[in-house]
Formats: C-alpha cells, sequence, structure tokens
C-alpha cells in the first residue's frame, strides 16, 4: 500500500508520502532464539515504508507547445540509503492532442558481497486524445540491466461526465481494467481488475490467474 500528498499548481506539482506500506507489519518480532543459548531474544524489529518526494514543473515554450521535468527520490529507512531515483521529461503538444514524455528510473538492489548495484531502466510514454471521449496511451519499457522489452497499451473511455472505464493489455497478454468515478471532483472511486495466464509447466496446466480490487482518493480542491 502507499499513500501521498500532493500540491498541485498550474507550473508545479510536489508529492510527498509513503510506499510499501504494510500495516499488518509496521511493527513484527524477530523469532525468539533456543532456550538453551546464553544469547538472549532479540527486541521487536521495526519494518518502516519507504519514504517518497516527487516533484514536477513545467513551462510553455509557445501557446501550443509546453515542456516539463521532474525528479523523483525513494528513501528506505530500514537501510538508510536511497532505493529509487527517477528523472522525467515531458512534452505536450496541445495543437495534435498528444503528449510524449521520457522517464529514467536508477532502482538499487543487492548484490554479492554486500554489495549495491543501480540497475537503469527506461520508459517512454505516447498519449494521444483522437475523440472527445477517448484516449490512448502506448508506453514502452527497456530495462538496461536485464536487457528486456516491456509494454503496455491503454484505452480509456469517459462513459459520462463521472465516469471512465480504463483497459489495459501488457506484452504477456494481460487484460487489467478499472472503473472509476468521480464525485464532485472532491474524491475518485474505481473498482478494479487484472487477469493474466499462467503458463503451462512440466505436469501441469496453465491457467488464468485473477485479482480484483478497490480505491478511494481524495482530491485537494
Amino acid at each position: 500500500m502507499k499513500a501521498h500528498l500532493r500540491t498541485i499548481h498550474p507550473n508545479f506539482i510536489f508529492s510527498f508520502g509513503f510506499e510499501n506500506l504494510n500495516v499488518f507489519n509496521l511493527f513484527r518480532s524477530q523469532s525468539p532464539r533456543d532456550h538453551d543459548s546464553k544469547e538472549t531474544s532479540p527486541a521487536p524489529s521495526c519494518s518502516l515504508p519507504n519514504v517518497s518526494v516527487w516533484s514536477l514543473g513545467g513551462k510553455r515554450v509557445d501557446p501550443k507547445l509546453s515542456l516539463w521535468g521532474g525528479l523523483g527520490l525513494s528513501f528506505n529507512p530500514n537501510k538508510r540509503n536511497l532505493d529509487n531515483v527517477r528523472v522525467l521529461g515531458v512534452a505536450n503538444q496541445t495543437a495534435n492532442k498528444v503528449k510524449a514524455s521520457v522517464e529514467g528510473t536508477f532502482t538499487r538492489i543487492d548484490g554479492v558481497d554486500n554489495k549495491s548495484l543501480w540497475i537503469p531502466s527506461v520508459k517512454v510514454y505516447v498519449d494521444s486524445q483522437a475523440l472527445t471521449n477517448n484516449r490512448q496511451l502506448a508506453s514502452v519499457e527497456y530495462d538496461l540491466g536485464k536487457k528486456s522489452l516491456n509494454w503496455n497499451l491503454v484505452n480509456e473511455t469517459r462513459l459520462d461526465n463521472a465516469t471512465r472505464l480504463k483497459v489495459r493489455l501488457n506484452q504477456n497478454y494481460g487484460v487489467s481494467a478499472a472503473l472509476i468515478h468521480s464525485f464532485s471532483n472532491l474524491a475518485n472511486f474505481a473498482l478494479t481488475a487484472n487477469i493474466s495466464h499462467q503458463a503451462a509447466r512440466e505436469g501441469k496446466l496453465g491457467y488464468l490467474r485473477y485479482k480484483f480490487g478497490s480505491s478511494l482518493e481524495f482530491l485537494d480542491v
């Protein structure tokens, strides 16, 4: 679970919050030692969520083109280091209703001999709105460390002034859908569903995996 507070202005967005938040696992005790051991049982350990900070600023270059840039940081208080660094660049062409953005990400992982490694990846997004009630989004992510390519296709249809339907297809042919309803620009309520195919393995048949959920987002207006 993650929770963020955002401040939105015409030319600036700032976000602060927590990621990987597990309320049930926030305070947990380690396993007790053997009673015959002279070592005492350790005190309960505290598993803290990551602290995330995002900032994004933009400027209109001409009446039809605006440029945006941003930086995001994710700090792990348990390891006392940065887990994730993101750099974002966005170009918005209002005349053609096309938005393109490039996101560079550096993710820290634990390597051998307790040495940390930074794994880079690049994401490219293209957002278009050809019709009034229909919007398309395509994203391509290339992981420079794993040398793997992932893609997503998203279609969003506005059913009425307060309700939207989003459907997404990814490179594994998994399908996810979200029905989002806005309440007087004060809150957004969403029902979500994810369906994916688990490939067959030796001695086992393939099957469909599914997950359902909901979310509630309060807006600061």
